[in-house]
């Protein structure tokens, strides 16, 4: 037998001297076959070396076991966490996911939707981007599976979350207890992202609470699809503080703006913390081998990308969901670059 030849189930079919049917009710178990002749004919599949196309059982099944999840952009520590997550629990139980980077483009994010929508795919995962609400409510107007993680849009919508709100409101009072009053904050663009608004307004409501004016100068904004959060990071705060008056502290909407921040803030000739505190948010891998190591926001990046693959395969198998609206915990992390401030008058 000539075990490099691939032999499809017309081979086995005509081995058997049978029906291609009956070859593919026998293997599958999808119809009544004779006992002896079902022993025949997984005898000639076994010595044909013969296996079932997955891609055809999956057309005949209209599925195939596989999952999209669209990110915005790979290069982010960020999502490379979350896929991790999600990775994770979809190999368990035998899905495969498939990727697409949209880079922040929500045309695109459209028109692969509508394509993958036509081609068996299961479910899809959508972690951050633009919240490109039309195309998610399409979504759940069609009935497909999906989670959304780090995407905030509506409580009807199932989805993984951050209390983001509450998470920059409580680093403003974390940096006013080490006795910071002067306190910036750095941001990408935030329109179309619910996410990333929360923060901006739960910086704001820290400064309230606190008793601080909020002071538009002190907010760094970035561009708007933020491919190199870093560039970005650095680019702004070059433009900002660039012969300017700094903040002695300043919160930083992501780790890769914060780390594109330490850039800037030393070529100007200031010393992280001793000159200007800074505070990131995501804890993402890089942050403990900046210099100095950043403190930062943790957000649990794995448990999300697992919880959300969780719950889309609850969706996918039509099970109730009692809870579609998932907050996890964040947490302040100290490392080096927040220095108490010493004289406070």
């Amino acid at each position: 037998m000539n075990r490099s030849k691939r032999y499809n189930i017309k081979d086995v079919a005509k081995k058997a001297d049978v029906s291609i049917s009956t070859v593919s009710h026998a293997l599958n178990d999808t119809r009544y076959v004779k006992a002896e002749t079902k022993s025949k004919i997984k005898k000639v599949a076994e010595q044909l070396n013969y296996r079932p196309s997955t891609i055809a059982t999956g057309l005949r099944r209209k599925t195939l076991k596989t999952i999209a999840v669209f990110v915005a952009n790979i290069e982010s520590q960020f999502f490379a966490k979350v896929l991790k997550g999600i990775n994770r629990v979809a190999l368990t139980n035998d899905y495969h996911t498939i990727m697409v980077n949209t880079f922040y483009d929500q045309i695109e994010e459209e028109k692969v939707v509508e394509k993958l929508k036509n081609q068996f795919i299961d479910g899809a995962v959508f972690v951050s981007g633009f919240d490109n609400k039309g195309c998610i409510q399409k979504l759940s107007q069609d009935r497909f599976p999906f989670v959304l993680v780090a995407r905030k849009i509506s409580r009807g919508f199932p989805s993984i979350l951050v209390d983001n709100f509450k998470a920059l409101r409580e680093a403003v009072c974390y940096l006013y207890g080490l006795g910071h009053r002067d306190i910036g904050y750095l941001t990408m663009d935030y329109r179309g992202r619910k996410t990333v608004s929360e923060r901006f307004e739960g910086y704001m409501q820290g400064l309230k609470d606190i008793g601080i004016s909020y002071n538009p100068e002190k907010v760094l904004i970035g561009g708007s699809r933020m491919i190199d959060e870093m560039e970005e990071g650095y680019l702004v705060c070059m433009k900002q503080f660039g012969g300017k008056k700094v903040p002695k502290a300043l919160i930083a909407a992501t780790d890769n703006l914060a780390a594109g921040a330490y850039t800037a803030l030393k070529e100007i000739g200031l010393r992280i913390p001793g000159d200007v505190s800074v505070i990131g948010f995501d804890n993402l891998p890089l942050s403990k081998f900046l210099d100095p190591p950043l403190s930062t926001v943790k957000q649990p990046k794995e448990e999300m990308g697992a919880c959300a693959m969780n719950m889309l395969l609850d969706l996918m198998e039509g099970n109730e969901i009692k809870n579609k609206w998932v907050l996890l915990d964040t947490k302040i992390i100290e490392r080096g670059s927040v220095s108490e401030v010493k004289n406070r008058g």
